[in-house]
C-alpha cells in the first residue's frame, strides 16, 4: 500500500533529526578553499607545511621549493594542509521512471529522502551543500552554500521538482546534468549521485568519467521490489495515463525475462560505476531511509556515530 507518493517540505525539514547519525567524513585530503574540517592540500601562505613533491602542471611558482630543486636538480613544490569545508553536490533524480512505487511509497519520494537526509549531514559536518535537482524536462542547480542558507533552497527545490509533471518524453536528461555537474563540481568534492539510473548512457558515462578525476563520487540506486520480481500470477492490465499495456504472469517465459532485465540493467549500472571505484548503495521503496545510509556509509568509511 502506498502512503506517499509526494514530499511535502515539513517532511523534509523533520528529516533534520533523521540525519543526526549519518556521517559523511571522509580521511582522505581535499582541495578546496573555505574553512572547515577537512584537511586540504591548498597551496597558499600561514599554513602548516606538510610535505615537498614533485612539481606537476599547474602548481603555483611561489611555492616552488628551489633548495630541493638546487639538490636534486628537478623542479619541486611545497604543500600545506589547512582544515577546510568541502562542498557536497546532490544529483537528484525526479524524472517519470522514478515515479514508481508497489510498496510505501514511490522511488521518487525514497530518493528525495535520502538527498534530504545527505543535506543535513553535510551541514552537520559544517560543509556547504548544494546540487542539482532534475526530471525529464527542466533541472535546477543549486550553488552550496553553508549551513541553511544551502540545505533549504535544496528542499524547496527537490519539493517543486517532485510535485511536477515531469512528462513522458524519452530525454536523455541525465547526459545534460552530468555535463553541467563538470562546470559547477569543484575539486575535492563529494558527489551524491540518487537516481534508477535508466538514463546512464555512454555519454553520461563519459561525463561521469570526467567528474570522479577530481571529485568523490556515491552512487544510490533507488529500486522497488515489484521491479526485481513480477506480481503474483494473473492476467494484468496497466497505464501510464497516456499508453495501455497488458501481460501474464501465469507465463513462466515472461517472468523470466521479466527479472532479466532488471537484472542486466542492474549489473550494467553496476559495472559502469565500478570501473570507476564509484561504490553504489541500494536503497529500496521500503527500506528505512536514514538507516541505509547509516549503515553503508558505516562501510565505505569504517566511521560513524557511536
Amino acid at each position: 500500500m502506498l502512503t506517499d507518493i509526494h514530499v511535502q517540505l515539513e517532511q523534509l525539514i523533520a528529516l533534520q533529526r533523521s540525519a543526526e547519525h549519518v556521517a559523511l567524513i571522509n580521511k582522505r585530503s581535499i582541495q578546496t578553499t573555505n574553512a572547515g574540517g577537512y584537511l586540504s592540500r591548498f597551496r597558499g601562505r600561514g599554513m602548516t607545511f606538510e610535505e615537498t613533491r614533485a612539481y606537476q602542471a599547474g602548481d603555483d611558482i611561489r611555492f616552488m621549493d628551489w633548495r630541493v630543486m638546487a639538490r636534486t636538480g628537478r623542479a619541486h613544490t611545497k604543500l600545506f594542509c589547512e582544515e577546510r569545508e568541502r562542498p557536497v553536490f546532490i544529483v537528484l533524480d525526479q524524472s517519470t521512471s522514478m515515479r514508481f512505487g508497489s510498496r510505501v511509497t514511490f522511488k521518487s519520494v525514497v530518493a528525495a529522502q535520502a538527498a534530504t537526509i545527505i543535506a543535513w549531514a553535510a551541514v552537520r559536518q559544517a560543509d556547504r551543500v548544494g546540487g542539482i535537482i532534475f526530471h525529464n524536462s527542466d533541472f535546477q542547480a543549486i550553488k552550496p552554500r553553508s549551513r541553511k542558507q544551502g540545505v533549504l533552497p535544496l528542499l524547496r527545490q527537490i519539493v517543486r521538482m517532485n510535485h511536477e509533471q515531469p512528462g513522458f518524453a524519452a530525454v536523455p536528461q541525465l547526459e545534460h546534468v552530468l555535463k553541467q555537474l563538470r562546470h559547477i563540481c569543484h575539486p575535492g568534492a563529494l558527489v551524491f549521485l540518487i537516481s534508477d539510473f535508466n538514463g546512464l548512457t555512454p555519454v553520461a558515462e563519459q561525463h561521469l568519467r570526467s567528474v570522479a578525476e577530481h571529485s568523490e563520487i556515491i552512487a544510490c540506486f533507488v529500486s522497488d521490489p515489484l521491479e526485481r520480481e513480477p506480481p503474483p500470477k494473473g492476467f494484468y492490465q496497466i497505464t501510464n495515463g497516456e499508453k495501455k499495456w497488458q501481460f501474464d504472469t501465469n507465463s513462466g517465459a515472461f517472468c523470466d525475462e521479466y527479472r532479466q532485465q532488471f537484472i542486466q540493467h542492474y549489473e550494467e549500472v553496476k559495472k559502469a560505476f565500478a570501473s570507476q571505484r564509484i561504490p553504489l548503495i541500494d536503497i529500496a521503496t521500503p527500506d528505512e531511509v536514514a538507516s541505509v545510509l547509516y549503515q553503508s556509509l558505516i562501510k565505505l568509511r569504517g566511521v560513524g556515530k557511536k
